[in-house]
């Protein structure tokens, strides 16, 4: 009985998690009307937002002394956003259009691989951090000046008093994207656990989805609203804003990195989903749906390679 409260529980939560999410997206997209700003930046200013749940692990693990537990989270969640969620994203909308330009995606694909080969000597020092904090900034003001403006014809003049209105509902609806994301994951361990599933299966498939569930849900419902440009910014600034935390919690307190056959398995995976991600988002000018079933591909067959390694 108590588990039929806790599963009623969970889906009301993803219910009320849909309809924040569409506060944020409708808000973003008025936002970006108003004053002439692409989609495509708002979104990484948004993931950085929705990355929150991986900053608050991260503080723990920083407390706790177990730094290195946050930067495998914050590592393994960007094979989430590119395999799973990104691949979810792709074949949801059909095809994602992109600027087919390498100059715009190789600078953010460069970064997201840096914080792996820093990690090569055994740690991800305060310079390092230092170093990954610095690239954060060029790279976002580098997708800011690629192109943040709308034809000035094209705007949406609002009073001020909108303004205000839409800036309060972004706001509010990011803080309940993150809050109720948090009530579903832990409700949803309760559940499992009741169930008997491994720890091992939660730790390695569950905690890594849930801690990126908002930019799930925010994928969702960006194709639901027609907004796929914000469905591939929002994964792309979740993506950047993890390689940003470690650089906080390096600069912080060095995290000590086991540099063994497993992290060089990382090295390698992360570089063949990322790899192909940039060949896709040049050619054609657009992500297909075949694309999108590859990557999601290739993150099964990392899920499979992490199960073979943790037994």
């Amino acid at each position: 009985m108590e588990s039929l409260g806790i599963t009623s529980a969970i889906i009301l939560l993803f219910y009320i998690l849909g309809k924040s999410a569409d506060i944020v997206v409708l808000n973003i997209r008025k936002i970006g009307e108003r004053f002439g700003i692409r989609i495509f930046f708002l979104g990484l200013i948004i993931g950085f937002l929705t990355s929150l749940p991986e900053f608050s692990i991260g503080v723990n693990a920083l407390i706790t002394g177990t730094a290195d537990i946050s930067f495998g989270n914050l590592i393994g969640g960007i094979f989430v956003l590119f395999g799973l969620v990104l691949g979810l994203s792709i074949v949801l909308n059909r095809k994602i259009h992109t600027d087919g330009k390498l100059s715009t995606i190789l600078p953010i694909v460069s970064y997201l691989l840096i914080p792996l080969f820093l990690g090569l000597d055994g740690s991800i020092s305060l310079l390092d951090g230092t170093i990954l904090i610095l690239l954060y900034f060029f790279i976002v003001y580098h997708a800011y000046a690629k192109g943040h403006h709308i034809e000035r014809e094209v705007r949406v003049s609002v009073t001020k008093k909108d303004m205000m209105k839409m800036f309060f509902s972004l706001v509010a609806g990011i803080a309940f994207i993150i809050v109720i994301s948090h009530l579903i994951i832990e409700l949803s361990l309760v559940l499992l656990e009741r169930f008997n599933v491994s720890k091992m299966l939660i730790g390695l498939l569950f905690f890594s989805i849930g801690t990126n569930l908002p930019e799930i849900i925010v994928t969702i419902r960006s194709w639901k609203r027609n907004v796929e440009e914000l469905s591939l910014s929002n994964i792309l600034g979740s993506a950047l804003a993890n390689i940003l935390i470690v650089g906080i919690f390096s600069f912080v307190s060095p995290i000590a990195i086991a540099a063994n056959g497993f992290y060089f398995v990382t090295i390698i995976s992360m570089a063949i989903i990322l790899g192909f991600f940039a060949f896709f988002y040049e050619t054609g000018r657009e992500l297909t749906r075949r694309e999108g079933i590859l990557l999601i591909g290739i993150y099964a067959v990392f899920v499979i390679i992490q199960s073979v390694f943790f037994l």
